[in-house]
């Protein structure tokens, strides 16, 4: 492991440097990235950052600050097997890569680093590609078990630059126009104007709904009954496909007096949304992560101990809670009054 950046110092001198960041993750992950870029911008004020990541989370991609493009590859479909190699030259066609910074442990970034030309590639060295790395760090036990928070095993990988990584936060860019559309949304739904509480219960689309990430019905009804009988607030399901299911199977059991918005936003827009929620109570998922980017107080629900890697930092905004099976409503409720 490189513990000084003298093999680098020559980067602060190019005027054009260009960072490619591999990130092959859907939407949470890569918002987690965030803090990397700004890292990496910091140091290297004039350079050019793309990332290149999964087809799904290109616009997220996009819109993570300093961020100048974001590149999809498609690892399951166009890219698979050996359109890989096409996908190589194509970008070493229009772009030089100075830098590659490998985020994620499988083999195939590292390979795809290695046929992009990136003259310097740094990350873990495991699954069998350290041969294809200039720089190679480990891959910790602790970080194997996922007892390493997100934002701090990222930013790990920038070890061998020595640079400042001592900000954690992850950023998102919500746009003005996603902002007041929004609004409106909001205010026909809430003419009263009561404050807003935001509810994700669940996670998944196109059918692949992640169950263990998923909160009780019946403790979310209760939730939202005890929101409603304090007046004064109203609560706003967000989320996709799975959220969505969720919110019908609330009305089933009579509860009708909540704000329905799953499937109803772009990623853009959601961002928007979160912003005007007082608080945000949310499961493992996409939403969650672009919470806490936003600045919006979260109380995460986990119900499997991969939370010591995925859930935000506990402090003065945000905390979590971890149970298995199940959290109750009255664990929730407790976390939310504590909260203010």
């Amino acid at each position: 492991m490189i513990t000084s950046n003298k093999e680098f110092d020559n980067f602060y001198w190019v005027i054009k440097l260009n960072i490619v960041i591999i990130n092959m993750g859907y939407i949470g992950d890569v918002i987690n990235i965030s803090p990397v870029v700004k890292a990496l911008k910091k140091t290297y004020p004039e350079s050019t950052i793309i990332v290149i990541t999964s087809p799904v989370s290109v616009v997220t991609a996009k819109c993570i600050p300093e961020v100048d493009n974001a590149i999809a590859f498609s690892r399951y479909a166009e890219h698979k097997g050996i359109n890989i190699f096409g996908f190589a030259l194509e970008f070493r066609k229009k772009y030089k890569t100075d830098l590659a910074i490998i985020l994620n442990e499988n083999f195939r970034s590292a390979l795809l680093s290695f046929l992009m030309g990136a003259s310097k590639r740094i990350g873990r060295d495991c699954d069998g590609r350290g041969f294809l790395l200039t720089h190679k760090i480990p891959f910790t036990e602790d970080e194997r078990q996922q007892k390493v928070q997100v934002a701090k095993h990222y930013l790990r990988v920038l070890s061998p630059l020595n640079i400042d990584c001592s900000d954690k936060k992850p950023d998102f860019n919500v746009l003005n126009e996603d902002k007041q559309k929004i609004k409106n949304t909001l205010k026909e739904q809430n003419p009263k104007n009561l404050k807003l509480i935001g509810l994700c219960p669940a996670t998944g689309t196109d059918g692949n709904v992640s169950i263990s990430k998923c909160w009780n019905v019946e403790e979310a009804t209760q939730f939202i009954k005890y929101i409603n009988s304090k007046g004064g607030y109203k609560v706003v399901i967000v989320g996709q496909d799975a959220c969505a299911d969720f919110a019908e199977n609330i009305r089933k059991k009579g509860i009708l007096d909540f704000i329905d918005l799953t499937n109803k936003t772009s990623i853009n827009e959601l961002a928007a949304t979160l912003t005007f929620f007082e608080k945000f109570i949310s499961v493992d998922s996409a939403p969650m992560h672009l919470a806490v980017a936003v600045n919006t107080p979260v109380i995460s629900l986990f119900f499997d101990p991969n939370y010591q890697k995925w859930a935000p930092e506990n402090n003065l905004k945000n905390t979590f809670l971890f149970n298995k099976p199940d959290i109750s409503s009255d664990d929730v409720i407790k976390a939310f009054e504590n909260s203010f």
